[in-house]
């Protein structure tokens, strides 16, 4: 029963001095703050205003416990709270035993109220009577539905202590129970008015679940072997892939390494050339000063040859040919290079020599071709060729 209700009723009523009931101003349901919210202080308001007390058998004791049950704090803060208004303080774990104390006080002066006549129902406890009336019904079949299970249960324990072989489970006595009690449970073999039938049916019907349970078996046994080959064959099939990649893998090496072994051996003969080039350069230079020295007004010529014409060129060129830009000083191959967007930085020619070749051997045959074209050339010859004949060029164009 709700405490405002009580409260409306008591001040409509005039009762005896021996006991006490606690009584707040009109408009206010409490004089306490609701419960506290995290973040702010849980202290309660010290200007709220003061109870009256009337009569009822509450003291300002268990008014403050009850008051502070309803607005929801927890026992530990009601414990806590009674210290600080001057109360007696109260372990925690007493405070329900104490709200039920003090609960069944106020139900119990309710009682004398209605007995009296002081106190009557009005339509929103009646709808709260009927409302609870069906809460504590579906509470109770509940409870029975669960005590109803365990029945069973101790049925079928007590079967099985009467008869060891004898082994149903609650479900199943619950069942022939149910059925027995609506009439459609089957008669037992031994009863029926043809027992040999019956039992030459309950036999067939024994061999048939046997074979049924047998051919599942079979099917299981059939389609866990299914799977068993079937992933047997994935495995396979996967294996036979890695193995087909890893041969490819090592082609693929192989050829690299082949092709970056012949990569070598050329840039190996095009060193060599580069150097005897560069040592018959540095002989001839020695000559020609050696001749001055004896003869000032010789002269002898020195790369000064006219260079080679521009022909097309299809037959005689190997790794051996010697590149026709060996004739060009440093400053030359370093515009060279800068022409075709490489770096000129380099302390010889040898350096300035390969990047070119080096750049010459990454063009497709395609963009050879067309550069041949632009300089008016041959391009019917292969890669070598078509590298040859572009070097005899930018050669003469320093001519």
């Amino acid at each position: 029963m709700s405490t405002i209700h009580a409260r409306s009723a008591i001040r409509r009523t005039t009762f005896n001095d021996s006991i006490l009931f606690f009584a707040e101003d009109h408009g206010s349901t409490s004089s306490l703050p609701g419960p506290p919210v995290i973040g702010e202080s849980s202290q309660l308001a010290t200007g709220a205003s003061k109870p009256k007390f009337a009569s009822v058998g509450l003291n300002a004791e268990d008014t403050l416990i009850i008051t502070l049950k309803q607005q929801g704090y927890k026992d530990a803060y009601i414990s806590q709270e009674l210290v600080k208004r001057g109360f007696r303080k109260l372990d925690h774990k007493t405070i329900a035993t104490r709200t039920t104390r003090i609960i069944g006080t106020m139900a119990k002066y309710m009682d004398g109220q209605l007995a009296d006549g002081l106190k009557e129902w009005n339509a929103h406890e009646d709808e709260l009577l009927a409302s609870a009336m069906n809460k504590a019904q579906n509470e109770i079949s509940d409870e029975i539905e669960k005590l109803y299970a365990t029945f069973f249960e101790g049925v079928a324990k007590n079967m099985r202590k009467e008869d060891a072989q004898v082994n149903f489970s609650a479900q199943a006595c619950k069942n022939r129970w149910t059925a027995l009690i609506d009439g459609t449970a089957l008669i037992p073999t031994e009863l029926d008015d043809d027992p040999e039938r019956r039992r030459k049916e309950n036999e067939a019907r024994k061999e048939m679940g046997e074979r049924q349970k047998l051919q599942k078996e079979e099917e299981l046994k059939q389609a866990e072997k299914f799977d068993r080959l079937a992933r047997l064959a994935e495995a396979n099939a996967k294996l036979e892939s890695a193995s087909k990649q890893q041969k490819t893998a090592n082609t693929r090496a192989k050829h690299l390494i082949e092709k970056a072994a012949r990569a070598e051996q050329r840039t190996a003969k095009l060193l060599a050339k580069i150097k005897r080039a560069e040592e018959n350069k540095l002989k001839k230079t020695q000559r020609a000063e050696q001749l001055k020295k004896k003869d000032p007004n010789a002269t002898v010529a020195i790369n000064t040859s006219n260079p080679l014409p521009v022909r097309p060129i299809t037959q005689g060129v190997d790794e051996d040919t010697e590149d026709p830009r060996l004739v060009l000083d440093h400053e030359q191959l370093k515009k060279l290079c800068e022409d075709r967007s490489l770096s000129g930085e380099a302390k010889t020619k040898r350096e300035l020599i390969i990047r070119l070749q080096t750049a010459g051997l990454a063009m497709s045959i395609e963009e050879l071709k067309a550069k041949c074209r632009t300089q008016g050339l041959n391009t019917s010859g292969n890669k070598g060729v078509l590298r040859l004949q572009l070097a005899e060029v930018e050669a003469s164009s320093f001519s």
